[in-house]
């Protein structure tokens, strides 16, 4: 089946700058567009593998849009609304006609509509669109799961874009933007959530971002000097066996005992005592071996 190409469109109306929307970090904006490469890969391996020659999965990018304008250029077939669990985020998996009709078309073999005809599902070609919805919202779940967003679910399944009414016409989205096949096809699927996710990123680089100065500190801890002792053993024994004691007496080590290394009071693991050269030999049990006389 031949691929569908994007119709030619006029260049959107210039927006004026707006101080309100929101600047994001070249790191941050990294880890989106990494996310959303891994989800465009997951769905190529997924719901949308083609048998054909058809293309995979492409994340074009992302960008911010208010909602009414957001509304005006999207042409959905079907909608996953969604919601990520404990946080403020919300959003939408939008499934664009014309990818639609192509879905339809090669898993149900059913004939392309005359060129200007109206688009139109009916109730089994709809339920095909819905559950590919659900697996494209699972592997999204899997995606944001993996790399720690969250918890999505999908709350409603709907036709329209303000089904639910999550979004006023003047609130800003993050929209995340697709297409399967080669550049310039029609066939497109789109991500729209609220700026919550923004903060989400955040919170996760900087979970995974070392703390300022962090690697310099470690340099002069790793240099600080502490008192070691090599323990050879430990067992209890009555106060009146130690009262007695003198010196020349020998202390015959329990078979089996336990030797450790200690720092500063700190144990830090077990060592094997051994005897070369007329050495004692303190050998970690990981690690290069220690020599005290």
């Amino acid at each position: 089946m031949s691929q569908r190409t994007a119709e030619p469109h006029s260049a959107p109306a210039p927006q004026r700058y707006e101080l309100w929307r929101p600047v994001i970090g070249s790191e941050d904006r990294g880890a989106l567009e990494r996310i959303h490469q891994e989800l465009a890969a997951e769905w190529s391996r997924g719901p949308l593998e083609r048998g054909d020659d058809g293309g995979a999965v492409a994340f074009e990018g992302f960008g911010f849009e208010d909602f009414g304008r957001f509304g005006k250029t999207i042409r959905a077939a079907q909608i996953a609304f969604l919601a990520i669990e404990d946080t403020p985020v919300v959003g939408m998996l939008m499934l664009g006609i014309d990818l639609a009709r192509d879905l339809v078309d090669t898993r149900l073999g059913a004939p392309a509509p005359a060129e200007g005809t109206p688009v139109s599902f009916s109730p089994l070609e709809s339920g095909l669109l819905h559950q590919v919805l659900n697996q494209l919202a699972e592997r999204l779940a899997e995606v944001y799961g993996r790399e720690g967003i969250g918890k999505l679910k999908v709350t409603r399944v709907g036709e329209q874009i303000d089904d639910l009414r999550l979004f006023a016409p003047d609130d800003c989205l993050i929209a995340f933007r697709f297409r399967v096949g080669e550049k310039g096809s029609a066939l497109r699927l789109s991500i729209a959530t609220s700026l919550e996710m923004i903060e989400l990123v955040k919170k996760l680089a900087g979970a995974s971002r070392p703390a300022p100065g962090s690697q310099a500190v470690a340099r002069i801890v790793r240099e600080i000097p502490v008192r070691t002792r090599v323990i050879l053993g430990s067992w209890r024994v009555p106060i009146r066996e130690i009262a007695v004691l003198k010196r020349g007496d020998s202390i015959v080590l329990p078979d089996g005992a336990d030797a450790w290394l200690e720092a500063d009071g700190v144990r830090l693991g077990r060592v094997k005592i051994g005897i070369d050269r007329r050495q004692l030999t303190v050998e970690a049990r990981r690690g290069k071996s220690s020599r005290v006389r």
